[in-house]
This record gives structure tokens, sequence and C-alpha cells, in this order.
């Protein structure tokens, strides 16, 4: 399930961040308590967080490469074969 935060609740998460990327239990628990929120919820919008910084940090590093691009060719004839067509004959 999701959790929707009120706008309140992100400017302290966002706050605490810019702190501290990785807070400890005792500090999870404060949260919790000013947000009304979980600890469990404030954990994983934290490894969220870390993981979106860090995609941020390196993202301009380097070209962005489309998943399909990487497919093997033996994917193409697979599909081929699972149809009927035989990927040698036009």
């Amino acid at each position: 399930m999701r959790t929707s935060f009120k706008h309140h609740q992100l400017r302290t998460m966002k706050q605490y961040f810019n702190l501290n990327h990785n807070p400890d239990a005792k500090d999870l628990k404060q949260l919790a308590q000013k947000t009304g929120l979980t600890k469990r919820v404030l954990q994983v919008w934290f490894q969220n967080a870390r993981a979106k910084y860090r995609r941020s940090m390196h993202g301009s590093d380097g070209p962005t490469i489309s998943p399909l691009a990487i497919l093997p060719s033996s994917l193409h004839d697979c599909q081929n074969e699972s149809s009927g067509q035989d990927s040698s004959e036009p």
C-alpha cells in the first residue's frame, strides 16, 4: 500500500535528510512521533530518498541505455520460433 504524505511530513523528512541520510533508531522514533508516520514508512522513505540521491549524483555521468537495447538477439529468434516463424526465411 502506498502512503500519501502531507506537506508538513515531507518537509520534516526532507529537512532531516539534508542533515543526515541515515537516521538511527532513536532519530526514526523521534521523526515518527513528529510526523505521525510509522518507523517502517520512514525507513522506506529514507531508503528511497538515498537511492534517488545516488541516481541524481551519478545520472549525468554516461548515456542512458534503453532496456530493449541490451536484449540478446537470440530473444528475437525465440519469439519468431514461438510464433511459428523461422527467422532464416523471409
